[in-house]
């Protein structure tokens, strides 16, 4: 966990020196400096071209997940504990709104395996589970700090519904059977903070940190903790968007 804080730290300062590098290169808009690109021009003077100045702009998204550390309510679900991971959208499409508020749906591809071994090691015995799916997530974020220059602090979340489906794989004294089981419809939700830099008025990069869980919603009412995941996960934001 230290060196995930050492990490952050690092790149905030990477994204704040980048921004500052790119304002002194193009000058300042507000200090009259001609040299600004047009596009930081016509966001400080609220018009030109691009749509006319509305200030809805078509944005798309991509996130790496780069941290995704799981607790587990029930250990004994699935071999060595397995669930499906927070899920993190690959990509996401939608609209900048009000100069603060982005409104889209992301899509993702996920999968995992977990291998449970017998004691005398994974020659003699093995069992292995694997998860594979896609799913969509409608997605909002809001800026609570801007600055049109540098970048914003934001806070962000989406809800995840994915479908995964399931094989086992057992292997016992030289022999291998598989198992497939029926999908499974997956939902969960994921609320963090993020920090963006702008490299120009349309392209941005940053880092985002939270919290999510992860549920197999036909198992709720049975037993609401028997396959319900929930931890922290983090992302690298790569944030492109276009006047409208």
């Amino acid at each position: 966990m230290q060196l995930a804080k050492t990490g952050l730290a690092v790149l905030l300062v990477t994204l704040l020196g980048t921004a500052q590098t790119a304002r002194a290169q193009w000058g300042d808009p507000e200090a009259g400096d001609t040299q600004a690109p047009p596009q930081q021009r016509r966001a400080r003077g609220g018009g030109g071209g691009g749509g006319g100045g509305s200030g809805v702009r078509l944005g798309i998204q991509g996130r790496l997940s780069v941290v995704n550390v799981i607790t587990i309510a029930d250990p004994s679900f699935g071999p060595g504990g397995g669930l499906p991971v927070n899920a993190v959208p690959i990509a996401t499409l939608g609209l900048h709104l009000i100069d603060r508020l982005f409104i889209g749906i992301g899509f993702g591809f996920y999968g995992f395996s977990v291998t449970d071994c017998a004691p005398s090691g994974c020659f003699d015995e093995e069992n292995t589970d694997t998860w594979s799916g896609w799913g969509f997530s409608p997605l909002v974020s809001f800026d609570v700090l801007k600055d049109v220059d540098l970048g914003a602090l934001y806070i962000v979340g989406w809800l995840n519904f994915v479908d995964y489906a399931r094989s086992e794989e057992n292997v016992m004294a030289g022999v291998t059977t598989t198992t497939t089981f029926p999908d499974q419809l997956w939902w969960g939700l994921n609320l963090g903070i993020g920090v963006r830099g702008n490299l120009t008025e349309a392209i941005g990069i940053g880092t985002e940190w939270g919290w999510g869980f992860m549920t197999y919603s036909d198992e709720l009412d049975r037993d609401p903790d028997s396959e319900f995941a929930h931890g922290i996960w983090g992302t690298i934001l790569f944030d492109a968007s276009v006047g409208l």
